[in-house]
Formats: structure tokens, C-alpha cells, sequence
């Protein structure tokens, strides 16, 4: 059966997130689990979802710390940044330097912005997704 379906709210019956379903009864995909655009510069949470705070630990690095905790530390966290004269921004997760790595915990992770010359760099606007 084919259609649309058009409702206010969808709500887990367990505790576990929504998951989404082929026909086949295949896990296809889920929602995020949390999102945050911030300005590193200052820092500032601009627009985020299951995101509290965020601290900067040192130039370009920054300690994200979610609202409610993930299942365990494997969960994934896709990022972008823009910088003003930089060509590209790389966004590395767990790590603040090569010297003193951060693990990631069930509610925080370090994020850090990389300008590919090994030298972090403070950017306009950085982006990250948690799944």
C-alpha cells in the first residue's frame, strides 16, 4: 500500500530510537540523534537538538556536551566547517592534537577544526551531526 501519512507526533513504543523499515521488514535508516551549528569564535550554540553546551579547550578545539547521553561511545559524528580565507576545514571528532587525545564519553566529545597544514584553526561556522 502506497500513500502518505501525516501526523503531529511518531513515538517509539520501546525506548530505543524509531527506526525505519523496507518492505522486507530491512532497517533502512533512523533519525539523528542530535545536531549543532556553532560559531567557534566565540563559542556559541547558534541552532542545535540534544546539544547543551559547548567550551573551547584551546584555538580550535572545543568540548561538545549533549543534552541527553548516547546508548554507548560508537555512535558517529559527521562535520563541516567554513573559515574566511581558508580553502577548506576539515572537522576531526575525539581528538584535540596528535599529543593528548580525548576519548569520547556517552554525553561529550571534543571537536577540533583543521585547516590541512596541521594547524587548527578557529572557524566561522562549524556543523556537526551525531548518529
Amino acid at each position: 500500500m502506497a500513500g502518505t501519512v501525516t501526523v503531529d507526533t511518531i513515538k517509539s513504543s520501546l525506548s530505543t530510537p524509531t527506526v525505519f523499515q523496507n518492505t522486507s521488514g530491512t532497517e533502512i535508516g533512523q533519525l539523528c540523534k542530535g545536531w549543532v551549528n556553532y560559531t567557534p569564535t566565540t563559542p556559541t550554540i547558534k541552532s542545535s537538538f540534544n546539544f547543551s553546551s559547548i567550551t573551547r579547550s584551546s584555538t580550535g578545539v572545543f568540548t561538545l556536551t549533549m543534552t541527553n547521553a548516547m546508548t554507548d561511545i560508537n555512535y558517529s559524528c559527521p562535520g563541516s566547517a567554513s573559515a574566511t580565507g581558508v580553502l577548506y576545514c576539515i572537522v576531526t571528532i575525539f581528538a584535540n592534537s596528535s599529543a593528548a587525545r580525548v576519548a569520547p564519553t556517552t554525553t561529550t566529545f571534543n571537536s577540533s577544526t583543521w585547516n590541512g597544514t596541521s594547524v587548527y584553526e578557529p572557524a566561522d561556522a562549524t556543523h556537526v551531526v551525531i548518529r
